[in-house]
């Protein structure tokens, strides 16, 4: 026989004595692994590993610990977390009216003169119904342009000065897939802004610029690697975002694998031109990597139903409309022709009106090309009509769901006055797409409505749908199991990226993303997972965050 020391395939790496969940379902627990060159070459038993074990080999002693892949975040926005900070603007979690006005009297003091105060992001249980106008900001800054957008960064408020000078008057037209409130007794705009209708604003206010973008990305991704994720889909890059992830590839430090949807209707005032959207997509090969796909793109296919630009298939309950979706006939159009090429559709739906419109597209999608494989993701999922549902089973669609829309969290007081309490009823079906055989996949949509991209509290909410802080109560939906919520966020949410046979679990040949928690999550009661800490976060089958020497997430919040 050959000795260890001699062995030419001697793992770099073996982790042993450990209690490690692959979410392999042919071999769902072993006691230890061995790494090499950045993959699993033995997963199994302490004696599979000592085969591999060479002199130069690094042996690591898991003393019992817990240990799974890591997390797979099918719904992410690092460029969006901190770069309104890093470009001088204001950032704040307001809870409350005072809350946003003391914030802007605050930056406007620290910042004085007369330029615009750029403000993100008020929460929706700050205002009735999630809104506000011009006049509460003009009370509080009148004699400078003011902008706020909302936590769901599908919104935002101006005031009167910000309107003139985005030139929003009561004779502008309404635009198409979006809206400029009126006030019905004046006919003038209330200040109120939704979907395409921010966009004036951001033309006005410009976007940000790449060392801004790879500044914000570096902070957000940092707490990212904190929290044991390990890939994910961005779904919203554009040009300047694209470059940054580039940059910090090729500084060494991108520990990630992505997916970088790439967003072809925004309206924000982050975005590129319109003519810069269409170059984003054209060379959109020129930042594909090995860790960077390029191979998706983004349609916000409707926007909320506080402002009426989601579609619903029956009235809403407090005006007898059906609402509309955010994408035109064209729109709809071009991204079937993007299906058509080969590239994976992701698209933004909260209601069951935009999710059939969706479903019908892919569906003559696959009749025309019935040997297509590639996933079709729609995000949200908020309603999905009992009708609907096995079809994204039988068209390939992948349910993807948000946590902060199914805790029973401010929104959820405030949407049962437009949705009414049946259809609020069914928000969020999980568990029955789950049961229907559909493919469910998780994201966090930070910081899109959401405080922290902590993947433990999703996972919390997934196995009891309640408030893992205990702050509101009651249940909103039906629960599943702990199995079944940790491969949605690992194994489900790879196939959106169409890298299951490349990581999402511990097996061999795949590659070495892993993490050790503080905790065993089947050992626990389920309202203590959010509390779950990760000690190491391993990619590539190199250590990468270490929670002994590296910064802990600034957005973590426990119970």
């Amino acid at each position: 026989s050959i000795a260890c020391g001699q062995l030419d395939d001697a793992a770099d790496t073996v982790y042993t004595n450990g209690r490690i969940y692959t979410v392999n379902e042919a071999q769902p627990w072993v006691e230890a692994v061995a790494i090499k060159d950045g993959r699993f070459i033995a997963v199994g038993s302490a004696d599979d590993v000592s085969a591999v074990t060479g002199d130069d080999t690094v042996t690591v002693d898991l003393g019992g610990k817990f240990v799974m892949p890591g997390f797979t975040d099918a719904h992410l926005h690092p460029p969006l977390v901190y770069v309104e900070e890093e470009a001088g603007n204001l950032l704040m979690d307001a809870l409350t009216a005072d809350e946003v006005r003391d914030n802007l009297l605050a930056f406007a003091e620290a910042n004085p003169g007369d330029g615009w105060i750029r403000a993100e992001k008020y929460r929706l249980g700050a205002f009735p119904g999630g809104k506000t106008d011009r006049h509460y900001l003009d009370a509080i800054i009148p004699d400078r342009p003011v902008y706020v957008m909302d936590e769901t960064g599908h919104n935002g408020v101006a005031n009167s000065k910000a309107l003139e000078l985005a030139g929003i008057t009561k004779d502008t037209p309404q635009p198409e897939g979006g809206a400029f409130e009126i006030d019905p007794d004046t006919g003038e705009p209330t200040g109120y802004l939704s979907e395409t209708g921010i966009r004036p604003i951001g033309e006005v206010l410009g976007q940000h610029g790449v060392d801004i973008q790879k500044r914000a990305m570096e902070r957000s991704l940092a707490e990212v690697r904190s929290f044991g994720i390990t890939s994910f889909v961005d779904m919203f890059t554009f040009t300047n975002s694209l470059k940054a992830y580039s940059e910090i590839e090729k500084d060494g430090n991108l520990t990630f694998r992505i997916s970088a949807a790439i967003a072809l209707n925004d309206y924000t005032d982050m975005m590129d031109t319109w003519e810069g959207v269409a170059e984003t997509l054209s060379k959109r090969g020129e930042y594909s990597t090995e860790l960077i796909r390029t191979d998706s793109y983004k349609y916000w296919a409707d926007g909320t139903p506080m402002s009426f630009t989601s579609l619903l298939i029956e009235p809403y309950a407090n005006r007898d409309t059906l609402g509309a979706m955010t994408m035109t006939p064209a729109q709809l159009a071009r991204a079937r022709e993007l299906l058509d090429e080969g590239l994976i559709g992701r698209f933004h739906s909260i209601t069951d009106g935009t999710a059939r419109v969706l479903l019908d597209m892919v569906e003559a999608y696959r009749k025309a090309h019935p040997q297509s494989t590639q996933p079709v993701q729609i995000g949200h999922n908020g309603l999905v009509h009992p009708e609907d549902i096995s079809r994204y089973r039988e068209l390939n669609v992948i349910a993807e769901f948000s946590p902060a829309f199914w805790f029973p969290l401010p929104v959820n007081a405030i949407l049962p006055e437009y949705l009414g309490k049946e259809r609020m009823a069914r928000w969020y079906p999980i568990a029955e797409l789950h049961r229907a055989g559909v493919t469910v996949a998780i994201g966090s949509d930070w910081p899109a409505g959401t405080p922290t991209a902590d993947p433990f509290r999703g996972l919390e909410g997934v196995v009891t749908r309640m408030d893992p802080w205990n702050q509101l109560e009651g249940q909103t939906g039906e629960p599943v199991s702990l199995e079944v919520a940790i491969k949605m966020m690992t194994l489900n949410s790879v196939k959106l990226m169409q890298g299951e046979d490349e990581f999402g679990s511990i097996e061999v040949n795949k590659f070495a993303d892993m993490i050790i928690l503080d905790q065993n999550l089947f050992e626990i009661e389920p309202a203590r997972i959010s509390n779950t800490n990760v000690l190491q976060t391993i990619f590539n089958g190199k250590v990468v965050y270490d929670s002994t020497r590296d910064p802990g997430p600034k957005t973590r919040l426990v119970h």
